[in-house]
């Protein structure tokens, strides 16, 4: 063996105690941004929406620009909870179907894309607001629909029976 070089062992030694140091570090970092993430996730809840809205966290295609690749951050039911929420998504560009391959609440993605997906939740935010809206006119309209429907059941019915 040369002299200078550290023998296997030594460098297997020193390569492993320096990935415990950073798994050790990154471990506790992602840690504290679940749980940031889960407490954002409980103020959305109280806001109890029931409205899902996702947003783009990455996109990619293959090489033959056929199908597209979504990363995405998004507010939906996942296994029947509602919750802040991960998924990849592929789209056929020439039929525009749409599959999700992967879907997971947040606490459970992979850990890149939860790093990766916070810097989107403003946008998320934003986007459900619109939906929020949007809904909120739609149940406006459908209000007045049922409003009107009722009334001319009433009045076709004849005068109410009071008891």
């Amino acid at each position: 063996m040369p002299l200078g070089k550290p023998d296997f062992s030594s460098r297997l030694r020193s390569s492993f105690e320096k990935l415990s140091s950073s798994a050790q570090s990154l471990n506790t970092a992602t840690d504290e941004l679940t749980k940031l993430a889960a407490s954002f996730d409980v103020a959305l809840k109280k806001l109890n929406l029931g409205i899902e809205a996702w947003v783009n966290i990455a996109t990619g295609s293959d090489e033959s620009g056929n199908r597209s690749y979504y990363d995405q951050l998004g507010y939906a039911k996942i296994a029947g909870k509602w919750g802040l929420a991960l998924r990849q998504l592929e789209c056929d560009e020439h039929s525009g179907d749409e599959e999700i391959t992967q879907e997971w609440l947040f606490a459970d993605a992979p850990r890149d894309l939860r790093v990766s997906a916070v810097s989107r939740l403003p946008e998320l935010i934003q986007k459900l607001q619109e939906q929020v809206q949007l809904t909120n006119e739609h149940l406006s309209e459908t209000l007045q629909a049922a409003r009107t429907f009722l009334a001319v059941v009433n009045e076709l019915s004849g005068p109410e029976v009071k008891k």
